[in-house]
């Protein structure tokens, strides 16, 4: 979970080099965005595809709420080298069971694609929620990037981290 917290914190940085900040608000996403768009105008929704079959139900509301309010959707491969269903396609419908039968598939589909460049903020319009004070009153916004603990999970000792985090610090 630190490791997720810290990825936020580089984000939430990388935004404020921008004049922007990552807003992380608690919630149904679908409703989260229902009541946001009541405030500001939502012209793009960007995400990670997540290929853990519990969340396709959450990304596919999400998907028709903004194909029904005419909000472009973006969903990117980013947390794996191949996309997921690429791998299940090239496997005749499912997933590889075994290590090599994964080396086996990957290598038929062939190198991943190389990694996107930055993002180029010029164009973007950060919004700050705390400006729209009713909005406040109806959502659970996390004033900065919550620890574990704010978010219920208590640690069980302290462990030495391997890795930080963070995209800044993975790219050095």
């Amino acid at each position: 979970m630190a490791f997720l917290l810290e990825c936020l914190e580089d984000l939430d940085t990388q935004f404020w080099y921008h004049g922007g900040k990552l807003n992380l608000v608690e919630g149904d996403p679908v409703e989260v965005f229902r009541k946001i768009s009541k405030h500001f105008a939502i012209d793009k929704v960007c995400f990670d595809q997540d290929c853990e079959p519990i969340w396709l139900e959450r990304d596919n509301a999400v998907k028709n709420f903004c194909g029904t309010h005419r909000i472009e959707v973006e969903e990117s491969i980013g947390a794996t080298l191949w996309d997921p269903l690429k791998i299940i396609d090239a496997n005749g419908g499912s997933p590889p069971l075994t290590y090599a039968q994964f080396c086996h598939v990957t290598k038929g589909i062939g190198l991943p694609e190389k990694p996107v460049p930055d993002v180029d903020f010029t164009d973007v319009q950060f919004v700050e929620l705390e400006s729209c004070e009713d909005l406040l009153t109806d959502l659970t916004v996390f004033p900065n990037i919550p620890t574990p603990q704010m978010l219920g999970i208590e640690k069980e000792g302290e462990m030495e981290k391997i890795y930080k985090g963070g995209e800044r610090g993975a790219l050095k």
